[in-house]
Parts: structure tokens; C-alpha cells; sequence
């Protein structure tokens, strides 16, 4: 599913009204209706809360004119909603709501203005002690400048006051492109996004404030949407998930489902190197190395069973430093695997850096960088440029800030434009970590990941990303389907989880555990295997 920058959503409208010749009134009602039906429901389901009001908040843009149609469809169904102007007075409305009012007014219902603190305080006179739900039909994608006055005192009631919040669009006070609040912003239960979802709904305090999100459709024709050339933004879909693992033949082997080369771990943080390959196992690779240092080796090697091992040349004894001669081991390694992940639980050093940029300029296979591969080429990142591996990098927000010379806070600002330009200039594939974890594509396309909560937030988490994003690579192997598949599952993983769990105390390990049974639900063989019933 696309999701658009306010810019290309209103290049949208304007298309589909000034080429197409959809009028704006037209667009408007199904807009209006399909928030409508919305409300409908969830007041269905406050029905124990006796009485209810529904209050439509709206401002003087398109955005009331909306809500507006919501009021009339509700009024339509036997409800009795009120409705609010916020900012103006009904006489100097402009433009598309104008008619709407006029429409309200014909139907003889009346309107509510609040131009300062004290109308809101007959407002709730009105409301008594009623359970109010609440329509903010406010502000939609236009909205860059912070609320202030009466607006953003209405936002606050809202916010105080409503039993339950229907936000049109998007809630009103964030951001449309990159989930900033302006100043203070509704937070909604429930937001009914129009055409397309917005950027700002998956980044910064986006999902926060939306609470659940629905997309309706409001007639924009899908040859709208192709005037477009900007490098796509899309959400992760289940069906282009299960796409992805392409179905296991009778007369395969494990040499028939990739062969991942971990390189991963140290004396210190052995763990990091056992969920890596652990998750890769777990996630159908055929086969699974793991090359460590030497000093790790017999830490490690105990707890993984199924994984083959291949100790390397330390720098001292038992330093855990990889020595530049390691990297002979891992060219004799390279034969026959399909995708090389590095990082996890390795000490930095300038040996490590070296053979780092000696393995993505010389192997031509696909390369993940995690964790502590990612911190060795920090001062390298130009280099990454003149790979001949297929790049993965898969930074959370503090190694990113260090990958740009910037700070944590600038990257989460930014998420979207940070993650694009990285990838475009460096042609590589970034996985930018989070919550809403991000996919950068060398040609500048991105994909934001829809599953995944706090829940996850524990240590090992991100080693079962990297053992899980190497395991679909090397059995797909297909970079491009295979990011997006690896981290809605590994997001999907900590949904479900924590769901049976709940938030506090899942360990990486649980989601090492429950693969196999996601494995089944989501990518079921297509023929059945029983000789006899």
C-alpha cells in the first residue's frame, strides 16, 4: 500500500479534480460518508455508555468540510450530532465548506462557534453529563505551523473530555510528513485516513497519536495515483510477505535452502553470535556457519547443535580481536553460501574494519552489517560506496547518528529522509531499526513495516533480525522480498508474543522459539504430503 507526503497527496486532489474532472464536493462527500459509516459502528459498540453525544469538531478548511458530511450522514441515520466551527465565524467560511454549511443550515440544524476559551464552556453546559464521542475534523495534511489560541485549546479539551476520538485523516496537530506534534495534537482511538495514509502516521509521534488506523477509499482513481514519479513509499502487506518463501519441493535437501556464513561473537558477548544463528536455523537456512573467534569458539559451540563452526585468528591470546589472518579461514568459507551476515557480539578494532571492507569489496554476495560490524566502518562509510557486495546495513537510530555524523534525536526527526539519502548515496539496502522499522532501496524506495511493539524493546532482539533477515536471503534469494518479509515477521513475532505474554519480560529467545509455528501459518505447503488418510 502507498502511503504519501502531504506534497504528493495534494498533487493527488488537484489531478484528480483539474484533469480527471472529479469535482472537490464529490470527493468530499465520499469522504464524508466513509468517516460517517466509521462513527457509526464505533458508536454501536459505546452503546452500554448511556447517553452519548457526538460532538464534530471542525476547522475552516477542507478538512470541516468533511466533517461536516459526517454530521449530515449521522443526522441521516437517526443521530443527533453537534457540530462546532473552531477558529471563525460561520459567515467568513470559504471554499468548499461554505456549501456544506449552507447545506447544514437548510436541513435547519444549528452550529456551534467557539472563537475563545469561554464557548466551550457553553459547549459542555450543552453536553451535560453525557459520554461525548468525539469527530476531529480540525486539520488535515495542510497543517505546518504549531496551534496556538483557541485551537489549540480545543485540542487540549478534546484530549481531556471526549470518551472517545474519531480523528479524519490524520489527528489534528501532527505533522503530516514526519509525526511531529505542532505544539500540542489530538490523540485519537481511532483515525480514518482518506485515500492514502500519510507519512506522518508511521513516524514520530505518528502512532501514538492515531491510535487504530483505517484507510478508506474516497473515488481517487487508481490513474491518479500513477502521475506520481517520486520513489515510492509503501506499507508492508501480509500477502507480499508470503510471497516471498517460495514453497519447499518433495525432493529437496538442506544444500536447497541456502547456506548462511555468520561471522559473530566474542568471548564477552558470546549470545549475541547463538541467537544470530539460532534464528537463522529456525528460519529454514539449510545450513548455517558460524565463524568466531577462536577464544569464543568453545563458549559458543555447546549451544548450537545444528550449526557447523569455524574458528578464527585472534590478536593475542583469548583477545576475542579478530587477527587480519582470519580472513583466510573466511575465503575458504565463502564457497557455496548464499548470503554473509556480520556483526553481532565482534569487538571493533582496526582489524575488524579491515576485514570487513576487504570481505564487501572482493565477495559477491549479499552482506548484512549489523551491531558491532556496523561501528567498525563508522570513519569508512565512503568506502561502502565502492562495494561489490550486495550491502545490507542495519543500523537502530544511535548507529545511524553515527553513520551520518549526527545525533539519535535528528535521525528519529527525520526517519524517512535520513534512511532514503543514505541508501541513494551509499547504493546500498538499509534496514533503519525502531519502532516502525524502515527499508531504504539503493533507487530511493521505501518501505515502513507495520508490525512490532514495545515488547521487543530487550537485548538479542535485533541478533534475531539479522539470523532471521540472512535466513530468507539465502533461501529466496531474492534481497529485495526478502527484507520486507524478514522484518514483518520479526515484528509480527513480538505482536503475537505479546499478546499471549504481554509487554514486560519477552527475551529475545521466545522469538527464536515461536518461528516455526509462524512458519506454519504463513507459508503452508501448497500440496499435501499424506500417502494414506
Amino acid at each position: 500500500m502507498r502511503v504519501l507526503s502531504s506534497e504528493q497527496m495534494q498533487r493527488l486532489d488537484r489531478f484528480t479534480i483539474e484533469e480527471i474532472g472529479i469535482p472537490s464536493l464529490i470527493l468530499m462527500e465520499n469522504a464524508g460518508h466513509a468517516v460517517a459509516a466509521t462513527v457509526r459502528a464505533l458508536v454501536l459498540e459505546q452503546d452500554e455508555r448511556e447517553p452519548v453525544d457526538v460532538v464534530v469538531f471542525c476547522g475552516p478548511g477542507n478538512n470541516g468540510g468533511d466533517g461536516f458530511v459526517v454530521a449530515r450522514d449521522l443526522l441521516a441515520a437517526g443521530m443527533q450530532p453537534q457540530v462546532v466551527v473552531v477558529g471563525k465565524e460561520v459567515k467568513k467560511l470559504t471554499g468548499d465548506i461554505r456549501k456544506q454549511v449552507e447545506v447544514w443550515q437548510q436541513l435547519q440544524q444549528s452550529i456551534t462557534v467557539v472563537r475563545h476559551a469561554k464557548d466551550l464552556a457553553l459547549l459542555e453546559q450543552g453536553i451535560g453529563d453525557a459520554e461525548v464521542i468525539v469527530v476531529d475534523a480540525l486539520f488535515g495534511t495542510g497543517l505546518d505551523r504549531p496551534l496556538e489560541g483557541v485551537f489549540a485549546t480545543v485540542v487540549e479539551w478534546i484530549n481531556a473530555n471526549a470518551a472517545f476520538i474519531i480523528s479524519v485523516d490524520l489527528p489534528s496537530g501532527l505533522h503530516s510528513d514526519d509525526g511531529r506534534l505542532l505544539g500540542t495534537a489530538v490523540k485519537a482511538d481511532h483515525t480514518v485516513t482518506l485515500a492514502y495514509p500519510k507519512w506522518g502516521l508511521f513516524v514520530g509521534h505518528g502512532p501514538e497519536q492515531c491510535g487504530t488506523l483505517e484507510v478508506v477509499d474516497i473515488g481517487i482513481p487508481a490513474i491518479a495515483l500513477q502521475q506520481l514519479s517520486d520513489p515510492t513509499v509503501e506499507l508492508t502487506e501480509p500477502q507480499s510477505v508470503a510471497a516471498a518463501m517460495p514453497p519447499r519441493s518433495l525432493q529437496s535437501h538442506k544444500g536447497d535452502h541456502g547456506h548462511v556464513l555468520l561471522l559473530a561473537g566474542s568471548p564477552a558477548k558470546s549470545g549475541a553470535a547463538i541467537l544470530a544463528a539460532r534464528a537463522a536455523m529456525r528460519s529454514g537456512a539449510g545450513l548455517v556457519t558460524l565463524a568466531t573467534p577462536a577464544s569464543a569458539h568453545a563458549i559458543i559451540k555447546p549451544a548450537l547443535t545444528e550449526v557447523m563452526s569455524l574458528p578464527l585468528s585472534e590478536e593475542g591470546s583469548d583477545s576475542g580481536m579478530l587477527a587480519a589472518e582470519a580472513w583466510d579461514a573466511i575465503e575458504t568459507a565463502l564457497p557455496g553460501k548464499q548470503v554473509i551476515a556480520l556483526g553481532p557480539g565482534l569487538i571493533p578494532s582496526a582489524t575488524l574494519t579491515q576485514l570487513i571492507l576487504q570481505i564487501v569489496q572482493t565477495v559477491d554476495l549479499p552482506v548484512i552489517l549489523d551491531a558491532d560490524g556496523l561501528n567498525a566502518i563508522v570513519a569508512h562509510s565512503k568506502a561502502l560506496k565502492q562495494a561489490r557486495a550486495k550491502l545490507i546495513l542495519t543500523p537502530h537510530p544511535g548507529e545511524m547518528a553515527r553513520l551520518i555524523n549526527s545525533s539519535a534525536k535528528e535521525v528519529q526527526q527525520h526517519r524517512l529522509k535520513v534512511a532514503q539519502q543514505f541508501a541513494r548515496e551509499h547504493d546500498l539496502y538499509l534496514v533503519l531499526k525502531g519502532f516502525r522499522s524502515l527499508i531504504a532501496f539503493p533507487d530511493g524506495r521505501l518501505m515502513i513495516n507495520p508490525t512490532g511493539n514495545p515488547a521487543m524493546a530487550s537485548a538479542g532482539v535485533g541478533d534475531v533480525l539479522t539470523g532471521m533477515l540472512a535466513a530468507y536471503i539465502a533461501q529466496s534469494g531474492d534481497v529485495e522480498r526478502a527484507l520486507p518479509a524478514a522484518l514483518f515477521n520479526h515484528g509480527r513475532l513480538g505482536d503475537q508474543l505479546a499478546e499471549e505474554k504481554g509487554e514486560r519480560g519477552l527475551i529475545a529467545s521466545d522469538l527464536i522459539d515461536a518461528i516455526p509455528a509462524l512458519h506454519a501459518k504463513s507459508y503452508p505447503h501448497e500440496e499435501s504430503h499424506t500417502i494414506f488418510a
